[in-house]
């Protein structure tokens, strides 16, 4: 069985981001964009100021496809601080199952 978890991209650092749990508030390496809701909900924005022409459609978006005992492995994850999940460097995304719509 597989759950879907939406991840962003960072157009600055390329990194994948994606909120783990609700009030699992992150942001990527570079400091530029934050996600935050888990599954619950996505809330996402820029930390640093970006010009008037600061293109918002350059950040992706994908629909990844997760097995569900990765993640059980979430709450933990967060909860003690491990921080093993939530970031996916940009050469790994294409390891993960995306959702075809």
């Amino acid at each position: 069985m597989s759950i879907k978890i939406t991840v962003l991209q960072c157009p600055e650092c390329h990194t994948w981001i994606f909120s783990r749990t609700n009030h699992d508030w992150r942001s990527c390496p570079c400091g530029l964009l934050f996600v935050d809701g888990g599954r619950q909900y996505l809330r996402f924005g820029l930390l640093k100021q970006v010009g008037e022409d600061f293109d918002y459609s350059s950040i992706k978006s994908k629909v990844l496809l997760f097995n569900v005992e990765i993640v059980k492995k979430f709450y933990p994850d967060w909860n003690y601080r491990r921080d093993q999940y939530g970031y996916i460097k940009d050469e790994d995304i294409e390891k993960y199952e995306e959702l075809k719509e």
